[in-house]
């Protein structure tokens, strides 16, 4: 079961703004979306003209920070995303290029709940990758990691193993919403904030955490949306609906195995609802509702269509700010 809305148990915001830089607004453009382009073979790219290792390599950077890790250029302002981990606390980061270039990047916050770093290189004019928001990701899929790590620009195949899934991680935070992917050699440290991209070079998420098996990656859609809060009001914010929930044992839809009483949902929904759609989205399963509210903001209303007692009906629901568990 799970407490939706976003992550079971969070801690607060490490947000660091940097010296003398206001909060600016949103630069990362809404991104495309639709089927991800396959492989002819895995690990290697498909159609040379819809797009090739070459194609995405100036996007892509070593980030050392913390400890050293790879990062993604998502807007010519020279936004770059990768994961906490690599960033931690520290104010500013070394961002170096394929072509050996280094600067200095500021940090402008970490987020707990995805543990993405949004990172900012100084000035502008920098390759941004392509972004994707695949309409359909599934078990086996095919994709590749890339990095730039010390030789150089690489990738390394890699196969979803479940498209949507939380992690607990050692310290007790939860991650929700995550592609876990099979790398096909050893995860390596020096991957944390990879690119995960698709046949034609798109990138469909970051690669943010990992254990001894696999790569847990957040999807771009979800990326953006916090680099954007995060621009636009120094801080990522994330929507809670404050259920507790399941996936049906015989028929699409979300069981509610219980509705938090402070939450947005108390008096609305209530245990033994079946959720079926969101703002007219099918949620035909816990990982799908979580994809669907990750992208959703504090504040925003939601249409929800649920089943009571066999009878379908439909609530408005103003979903909250994520409360904040410790930190």
């Amino acid at each position: 079961m799970v407490l939706v809305g976003v992550g079971a148990l969070v801690v607060g915001m490490q947000q660091r703004a940097a010296p003398g830089r206001a909060t600016a607004s949103a630069a990362i453009s809404p991104i495309d979306s639709g089927p991800i382009a396959s492989f002819d073979t895995p690990g290697m790219f498909a159609d040379p003209e819809a797009g090739s290792p070459e194609d995405i390599a100036p996007s892509v950077v070593r980030v050392e920070g913390h400890q050293n890790g790879a990062g993604v250029v998502v807007d010519d302002t020279g936004i770059v995303l990768t994961s906490a981990d690599v960033v931690g606390n520290l104010p500013d980061v070394t961002v170096s290029f394929d072509d050996g270039t280094s600067l200095t990047a500021t940090n402008l916050g970490t987020d707990p709940v995805t543990n993405l770093a949004v990172v900012n290189l100084p000035g502008d004019g920098y390759p941004a990758a392509r972004l994707l928001g695949p309409t359909e990701l599934a078990r086996d899929d095919a994709v590749v990691c890339v990095v730039v790590d010390d030789d150089g620009f690489r990738t390394v195949a890699g196969t979803v193993t479940a498209p949507r899934v939380p992690l607990v991680r050692d310290d007790g935070t939860t991650l929700d919403g995550l592609i876990q992917i099979e790398p096909a050699s050893v995860t390596s440290p020096e991957r944390l904030g990879c690119a995960v991209v698709d046949g034609s070079g798109a990138v469909l998420a970051i690669a943010t955490s990992h254990d001894s098996l696999w790569y847990y990656a957040t999807p771009i859609d979800v990326a953006r949306k916090v680099a954007n809060d995060v621009l636009l009001t120094g801080a990522a914010r994330h929507a809670w609906i404050g259920i507790l929930s399941a996936d049906t044992d015989d028929r699409p839809g979300v069981v509610l195995a219980g509705v938090d009483q402070d939450g947005p949902a108390a008096g609305e929904l209530r245990r033994g609802d079946v959720i079926t759609e969101i703002d007219g989205t099918p949620v035909p399963n816990v990982s799908t509702l979580v994809a669907v509210l990750q992208t959703c903001s504090p504040g925003q209303d939601v249409d929800v269509a649920f089943e009571r007692d066999g009878e379908p009906d439909e609530v408005t629901v103003e979903l909250a700010r994520l409360p904040r568990s410790g930190g």
